[in-house]
């Protein structure tokens, strides 16, 4: 039986660098441990890129049908905090969320 995706997380290097692929990296795996510790299922996680320019990662929480926002310049400490905080309340990121389910917004956390 497949499990309902509830959320995605979205996480990616702003740029092609070696430098913006390997911070990328290292914020996927520490957001995978965030998420092995916390009792929410029905989240899927992906690598992706951004094409925002810098050497920078960005983060991206999208709940199916409603939509997404994109938070930029993550650490692997701001990413995993920002996974923690809307993972134990989806109501919360709803609220920054456009009403439309098709727009995105991007956050500075």
């Amino acid at each position: 039986m497949t499990q309902e995706i509830v959320l995605e997380i979205k996480i990616g290097a702003t740029s092609s660098t070696s430098k913006a692929k390997k911070k990328a990296s290292q914020v996927i795996e520490r957001v995978v441990e965030t998420l092995k510790g916390s009792s929410i299922q029905g989240v899927a996680v992906y690598e992706t890129r951004f094409a925002f320019g810098g050497d920078s990662v960005a983060l991206e929480i999208s709940l199916p049908s409603k939509g997404q926002v994109i938070f930029r310049n993550v650490t692997e400490e701001s990413a995993s905090e920002l996974v923690k905080k809307y993972t134990q309340n989806i109501k919360e990121i709803e609220t920054v969320m456009s009403s439309d389910g098709q727009s995105c917004c991007s956050c500075n956390h």
